[in-house]
């Protein structure tokens, strides 16, 4: 066994020996669990390096004069502190029992885990076992990618039940519930952990799980593909219930159009078969209104790229591959948009909404005769450069997101108010968890005095996602510490959670302390 693979064992030991600390968050409140987390922090910056931490970094560590056991604590520290969560429904027959509230930092301890073990095993399985590598990184193996679902899925269901609940008694449908909700987040966990050009995917993966967890624990599981092929209208008789035609008809809409985008080469092959499975999450999520945005955005983000294209070419600052768009950009800007139309109709508009502003903004602005800036380094910089931001391209994207979130807003009134019978996918999704999410009344009186918190939650946070994202290209992308698809994945995520915060604020500020207090 050589040095190297001796290296990497004794790290991944260590790596999941620190996850059975996520165990002690059952009885820690998120501020304990934040200043514990601060405390291993502060010990591996400046005392671990006097034993042993130098024969446990890797030469390219050495050279950057970083380490993914620094980001290990420091991501711990940020899971504490952003992802409390009241009230998952990882056990129904539990909940109906009326026993005690489930511990606010579940998902925070499930996501812990699936970086813990996932990411340890994926590793161990990749270097003993071999196999076929990833097609999208060759340093990953496909054994190391089923290693990190298998056991993070495993080890999230154990780790975030029992911090959830004291202990492991799941009732039937808890079993699958947890299952369910832990497959999906070690899923996307082992997908974001697979990509390419990423300093430390501590940083990224239990992000990305954390996310998930939070946003599909009230999930139905059971019972969802009948939901997504049974229409419900409103009509003055009450609800009626039937099969989804429209529906069938949408997703033949979704290949024709995953096909012709093919066959005329505006996408790649893998990039469209990507798009079609993306389109197809959309549309059993919302229906027709949902679909409609994600079109919007697709005509918006590619239309912006023809644009000015012979300029644009002549520059040499033009798109490459004549503008089609690769499997790359297709998975990150479509990941967290297809999760979010299973469970927030918000979400899935804020997200693209940020996106197609981002896009929209960078072809316009390269077409600017006026000045471009680097917001970090706040100096002048080349048309097309990563990061740049000028007037005319951040007017354009300002008034992208303003569109979005006017049609947003519209479609909610329109479905609330209007007169005879009315598809309600995108409605019920809309009244029930977004609501709740929210924080506001659910009845349906009351829910049409919300109506501009919604749009402005929604511009809010393009605007900050929109700018957050300039500065990320130049900040960390410019220097080759992660690459635009993983940072197109963090904005996308961020761009559905900030909705939610911002409205929070509005209509309990209090929520955030007491929820910070709470086991």
């Amino acid at each position: 066994m050589t040095p190297e693979v001796q290296r990497e064992i004794a790290r991944k030991a260590l790596h999941m020996a620190m996850g059975l600390f996520a165990v002690a968050l059952r009885w820690l409140t998120p501020w304990q669990g934040a200043l514990c987390a601060l405390a291993a922090l502060v010990h591996n910056l400046w005392l671990f390096p006097h034993y042993g931490y130098g024969k446990l970094l890797r030469p390219e560590e050495k050279a950057l004069g970083y380490s993914g056991m620094i980001g290990y604590p420091a991501v711990v520290l940020v899971l504490c502190l952003a992802f409390p969560s009241p009230g998952p429904n990882l056990d129904p027959v539990r909940m109906a029992s009326g026993g005690p509230a489930p511990h606010v930092l579940w998902a925070a301890a499930g996501a812990w885990a699936i970086m813990a073990y996932g990411d340890a095993f994926a590793a161990l399985a990749g270097i003993l076992l071999g196999g076929p590598v990833l097609p999208w990184n060759r340093r990953k193996r496909w054994t190391g990618f089923a290693a990190f679902v298998f056991f993070g899925a495993a080890a999230a269901a154990a780790v975030s039940y029992f911090v959830a609940y004291g202990d492991l008694r799941m009732s039937g449908p808890g079993l699958w519930n947890t299952l369910c909700l832990c497959g999906l987040a070690a899923l996307v966990a082992a997908l974001v952990e697979g990509l390419p050009g990423q300093v430390d995917d501590n940083l990224t993966v239990p992000l990305g799980a954390g996310i998930v967890l939070v946003f599909f624990s009230r999930f139905e599981w059971a019972g969802f593909l009948s939901r997504a092929f049974t229409v419900s209208r409103y009509q003055p008789g009450g609800p009626l219930s039937g099969p989804d035609l429209g529906l069938w008809g949408l997703l033949a809409l979704n290949l024709a159009l995953g096909l012709t985008a093919l066959g005329r080469r505006w996408v790649t092959p893998a990039s469209a078969w990507l798009g079609i499975l993306w389109g197809t999450l959309v549309a059993a999520g919302c229906g027709w209104e949902g679909y409609g945005f994600l079109l919007l955005f697709y005509l918006l983000a590619n239309g912006s790229t023809y644009v000015g294209a012979r300029r644009k070419s002549e520059r040499g600052i033009a798109e490459s591959d004549g503008g089609r768009r690769g499997a790359g950009s297709v998975f990150s800007k479509g990941l967290f948009p297809a999760l979010f139309s299973l469970v927030s109709p918000t979400a899935l508009v804020s997200a693209l909404a940020v996106y197609a502003a981002d896009t929209v903004a960078s072809e316009i602005g390269k077409l600017s005769g006026g000045k471009t800036w680097l917001l970090w380094k706040r100096r002048s910089a080349k048309a097309g450069e990563a990061g740049g931001v000028s007037l005319l391209g951040s007017a354009v994207g300002a008034a992208v997101l303003a569109l979005f979130a006017g049609l947003f807003t519209a479609s909610a009134v329109l479905q609330n108010g209007w007169a005879g019978p009315l598809p309600a996918r995108f409605h019920v999704l809309f009244m029930g968890s977004d609501l709740a999410r929210f924080g506001v009344p659910t009845a349906q009186d009351a829910y049409a005095a919300w109506w501009p918190l919604f749009g402005l939650s929604v511009l809010g946070a393009g605007l900050v996602c929109f700018f957050l994202e300039s500065v990320l290209n130049e900040a960390v992308v410019g220097r080759g510490w992660f690459s635009k698809e993983v940072v197109h994945l963090f904005i996308g995520a961020l761009a559905g959670v900030l909705p939610f915060l911002m409205a929070a604020l509005v209509t309990d500020p209090h929520a955030f302390v007491f929820l910070w207090s709470a086991r």
